[in-house]
């Protein structure tokens, strides 16, 4: 591919930077989210897992507005998301807003005291979605939960 087809979103640090090709508006391929199971509907059943719907279309094509997410809660306090993981994220300048989006980069955090890791999240939808290119980095603190699968609403 060419050069021109990349857009390089600096991270505001030196050696980490990501890069996606714009062509299809949208980050990468990434796999898709598996569908609801039984085990994981049974651990929401008893309270091991949260419910989100999908409103916007900055996750497009892996989630479509009207789906809905379970997500573990407090996963992110146990273990660290991985590059390409989907979280769901506190707005770090609106509280009260939960976002769903994608582990694009990660890096220590040990630069500004704390313990844990920062994130650099992507909405799938780079044309339609609000994300680190506009906030910077997220703090691990602001993690509310990975997503462990999907399902679709009935019509």
């Amino acid at each position: 591919m060419a050069d021109e087809q990349y857009q390089d979103y600096p991270t505001g640090v030196d050696n980490v930077h990501t890069s996606f090709s714009m062509e299809s508006e949208s980050s990468q391929d990434w796999p898709a989210l598996p569908e609801l199971s039984w085990g994981e509907f049974l651990l929401w059943l008893i309270g091991r897992r949260s419910r989100h719907r999908i409103e916007g279309n900055s996750m497009l094509p892996s989630l479509q507005p009207g789906d809905e997410v379970l997500y573990q809660p407090q996963a992110t306090r146990k273990s660290q998301p991985e590059v390409g993981d989907v979280v769901i994220v506190q707005h770090p300048h609106r509280p009260a807003l939960m976002m769903i989006k994608r582990v694009a980069a990660m890096e220590d955090d040990a630069s500004s005291g704390l313990q844990g890791h920062r994130y650099w999240l992507l909405g799938d939808n780079l044309a339609e979605s609000s994300d680190s290119r506009s906030f910077g980095w997220v703090e691990q603190s602001q993690l509310l939960g990975m997503v462990v699968c999907r399902f679709h609403q009935a019509p």
